[in-house]
């Protein structure tokens, strides 16, 4: 697995573009993949002032192709093997996480019979969010403590779907905090495969690194 880190250029106009629609971040960093089939998890961060395109693949990337559409040309991609963090990975261990997902829930007011789901929609209000990442921990292998994690962005994200003439709405939240590993393998899963839906659309990408003592 590599984790490759792309600093944005903000006043290009195709970065404008994108940031507004994720569907065009999606269609070219599936023009980037190097094997076809593979799961790619991207989402986009915010430090110092500055916007990065985060991306997990387990093969390479062309991260010039996508710095010639969204960033600083001739700047090269940061670039790091994901291997030796899963490593670390310990029943136990603590960590600070980052997580950008989709949380949603099936209403029950639209179900048509006992065996539909009813539609799925995205969760609105922060405690509601806050309780969804939590019914999430244990089935990823991790556990968190009310005090020790929150919601740092909430936003609707709203974009036409070209190909298939359609508008798509989701709700796209950040959670940051403290997390404890409960099952070592459960959770390498999450980090490598995501959490939830949106996918796509640049959710579901759960980072850690090591708390500051």
């Amino acid at each position: 697995m590599l984790l490759t880190r792309i600093e944005l250029d903000p006043t290009k106009r195709t970065t404008i573009m994108a940031l507004s629609n994720p569907n065009r971040f999606h269609g070219a960093i599936e023009k980037s993949r190097m094997i076809e089939g593979e799961r790619i998890l991207w989402r986009i961060d915010e430090l110092g002032g500055r916007k990065y395109l985060m991306i997990l693949s387990p093969s390479p990337t062309n991260g010039n192709f996508l710095a010639e559409q969204f960033g600083y040309p001739g700047t090269p991609p940061e670039q790091k093997s994901y291997s030796a963090l899963l490593n670390r990975i310990k029943e136990g261990s603590v960590w600070n996480f980052r997580l950008t997902a989709n949380p949603t829930f099936s209403s029950w007011s639209d179900r048509k019979d006992s065996q539909d789901r009813g539609k799925v929609k995205g969760e609105i209000s922060t405690s509601v969010q806050l309780k969804w990442l939590e019914r999430k921990a244990a089935a990823n292998g991790f556990s968190l403590k009310p005090n020790q994690f929150g919601v740092v962005s909430s936003r609707w994200v709203t974009f036409r779907k070209r190909t298939e003439n359609r508008k798509v709405s989701l709700t796209q939240v950040t959670y940051e905090g403290m997390l404890t590993v409960t099952n070592p393998e459960l959770f390498k899963r999450a980090l490598v495969d995501g959490i939830g839906r949106g996918k796509a659309y640049g959710m579901g990408m759960l980072t850690v690194v090591t708390p500051h003592v």
